[in-house]
């Protein structure tokens, strides 16, 4: 296949397929198809290395990377992926992230991300954990926990979708930390945990795995702005008292008798709640805090029956109007009576749940939401 002309290395150009046939029956069908392809040639170069432990090919035109990968899976005895790293690019007391600004995958659980390793050109290195943004389960903070080089332990906080989503990796002795952001300033932490065996800096490289076990296609992602330091927003806000009780709040609907002021007002019971009809796709309910706090984690917890499951994204924002990512769920799990807690690193006066999904019916239900932090210093 020829690229199109004046393509660069790491373009991501389009391919359109159509197909035509004429049934037995004489009835004519037809089926339409999109794909992303990717533009490889040119040497990654300096200060970037390439290693891949699965078909890969990479490409590179300034500070933009693309990978191009296969991969089973990064789970256990399975690790196949490719990445272009940094030799000994992270450092104990330091943070580095990148931007996914693509990612393509036919797998829900397919990764773009940084990882990091003693040594990411061998496989089954030690100090192994990794950060990523998937498809279909928001983003993953993956690590090794026993120290034999194999993943062992995950964390999942939903609401990020590919693309467009900047993603951190923070070394503290050996503990290792991941973080999302759509905005590259306020996080959400994914997680967190002891990875044996990293000493000194280590590797650290953007990297793609399609996780295809079950399909055998490739999967492609491009990065902006190549791996950065990235500074340091954390805090200790163990102490940080609630923000949100009885504040107040706006919804963009509410059922008869199920008002927004249900969703704030101290009670984790099923009833009282606040019900909002996701007629046209989704549905939205907002608590002003009255002022900026920092704020360090949030509760939400739905309506729980034991059954049925929900998809929200979790937003803050300084004035109301511009909104950034700081969680969600995405999984088929549950909603549960402790609800889900959310990590934050994030400065922000409104927070807003953005409903999308309840696998009972079609109203999203909120029965408490929490919001700890302390006032912006």
């Amino acid at each position: 296949m020829t690229a199109p002309a004046g393509a660069k290395p790491g373009a991501l150009p389009g391919l359109d397929a159509t197909v035509s046939w004429r049934t037995a029956g004489g009835d004519s069908e037809q089926a339409s198809a999109h794909s992303l392809l990717m533009v490889g040639g040119g040497a990654v170069g300096e200060p970037y290395k390439t290693s891949a432990s699965t078909t890969a090919e990479f490409a590179r035109s300034g500070d933009t990377v693309g990978i191009a990968a296969g991969g089973k899976d990064m789970w256990g005895d399975t690790n196949e992926f490719a990445t272009v790293y940094k030799d000994d690019g992270l450092t104990p007391g330091h943070a580095v992230s990148t931007k996914v600004t693509e990612l393509a995958g036919a797998s829900g659980w397919t990764r773009a991300g940084l990882v990091a390793s003693d040594d990411l050109a061998r496989t089954g290195s030690a100090g192994y954990a990794a950060i990523a943004v998937t498809p279909a389960h928001g983003c993953v903070f993956s690590y090794d926990a026993d120290g034999d080089g194999r993943l062992d332990h995950y964390t999942e906080v939903g609401g990020f979708t590919a693309g467009e989503v900047r993603v951190r990796l923070r070394r503290d002795g050996d503990r290792m930390s991941g973080s999302c952001s759509s905005d590259g300033v306020n996080w959400a932490v994914v997680g967190s945990g002891t990875v044996p065996g990293s000493a000194g800096a280590q590797d650290v490289g953007m990297f793609v795995s399609a996780v295809n076990a079950h399909t055998a296609q490739e999967a492609i992602a491009r990065f902006g702005g190549g791996i950065a330091a990235s500074p340091d927003t954390s805090r200790n806000g163990s102490d940080d008292p609630l923000q949100s009780l009885r504040k107040p709040v706006t919804a963009l609907s509410s059922e008869p008798g199920r008002p927004p002021e249900a969703a704030n007002d101290g009670s984790r019971a099923n009833s009282p709640y606040w019900g909002g009809q996701m007629t046209y796709g989704e549905t939205w309910w907002r608590v002003d805090l009255g002022a900026v706090d920092d704020v360090s984690r949030v509760n939400v917890r739905n309506y729980v029956d034991g059954t049925r499951f929900y998809t929200y994204r979790l937003e803050g924002s300084l004035d109301g109007d511009h909104w950034f990512t700081l969680g969600g769920r995405n999984g088929p799990r549950p909603a549960a009576d402790a609800g889900d807690t959310m990590a934050t690193e994030a400065r922000a006066r409104y927070i807003r749940v953005v409903g999308s999904g309840n696998t009972a019916n079609l109203t999203f239900h909120l029965t408490e939401v929490s919001v700890y932090g302390a006032p912006a210093g």
